[in-house]
């Protein structure tokens, strides 16, 4: 089973380093960690500071949340993905409860991280990129 990490980032570039050194103190380390930068300044140095291996992705306009979280998915396709705010601190062992649990979706601490399984992408499809709040 392989994991991927999904953050949808826009303007808030400061905490999310928190969110990546977090990530890298997990005692599960995912084999990918994405960011879709929806903010107005390209923050390239991030990849130079993230504690872990980073792809980051700026599209051309603001996604917004339900757009990223897509976008996220589709750069993962065949991985779990958790879904992380630029400012979740998980804790070193969320990654692998969140795995071991059996629930075909797994929600934790509110909107802030959750996991979904590839199985449940396919079966479900995506987030409705029209439907605001995303978190609801």
């Amino acid at each position: 089973m392989s994991l991927a990490v999904g953050i949808p980032l826009c303007n808030e570039r400061s905490v999310v380093l928190e969110t990546l050194r977090a990530i890298a103190a997990s005692t599960l380390r995912p084999e990918r960690v994405v960011v879709v930068d929806n903010g107005d300044e390209e923050w390239v140095f991030l990849r130079d500071l993230s504690p872990v291996p980073l792809r980051i992705v700026r599209p051309v306009t603001n996604l917004g949340v339900a757009a990223s979280w897509n976008l996220l998915r589709q750069l993962t396709r065949s991985m779990d993905l958790v879904l992380l705010n630029d400012d979740c601190a998980v804790a070193s062992d969320t990654f692998e409860r969140m795995l071991t649990d059996t629930a075909p979706v797994v929600l934790a601490w509110g909107f802030a991280c959750f996991r979904m399984r590839a199985e449940v992408w396919e079966s479900v499809g995506e987030f409705d990129e029209a439907f605001y709040p995303a978190y609801y």
